[in-house]
């Protein structure tokens, strides 16, 4: 069982505080949909603004995303899913890396979302970098 900190997967501990890497600990399993958008029932989808979901072709995650995607557009929420084929789960966190380490692929996903959010809220000023412009 993989859980991070409690609410942030919907999944709480007995005592609402961290949760760790055990199988023997009482978890109360029940969902949030405040917590986790991915459980939301489709009138609160139906309020979302415009998503862009971006994900790796070699995520575990993946089939989620799709799942999630098609939800959103069944709720007639503007919706776009970017996968790339190359890029795992996390990529994102790999823009930190040297230039030599960094995958050129995540930089492209990184600058599409830049641009989706300038367009989503053009009253937000957004410096240009050498990294992202």
């Amino acid at each position: 069982i993989l859980l991070e900190t409690s609410g942030s997967y919907g999944i709480k501990h007995a005592d609402h505080t961290k949760c760790h890497l055990q199988t023997d600990l009482p978890l109360d399993t029940s969902i949030d949909s405040e917590l986790l958008s991915y459980y939301a029932p489709d009138h609160v989808l139906q309020r979302f603004p415009p998503i862009l979901l971006l994900c790796g072709g070699i995520d575990p995650l993946l089939d989620d995303a799709v799942d999630f995607h098609t939800r959103l557009r069944r709720a007639n929420v503007e919706a776009h899913l970017l996968v790339h084929k190359s890029l795992p789960h996390g990529f994102l966190g790999m823009l930190a890396l040297p230039t030599p380490f960094r995958p050129p692929d995540a930089l492209e996903l990184a600058r599409h979302a830049v641009r989706f959010l300038a367009r989503a809220a053009p009253l937000v000023l957004i410096p240009p970098t050498a990294d992202v412009a």
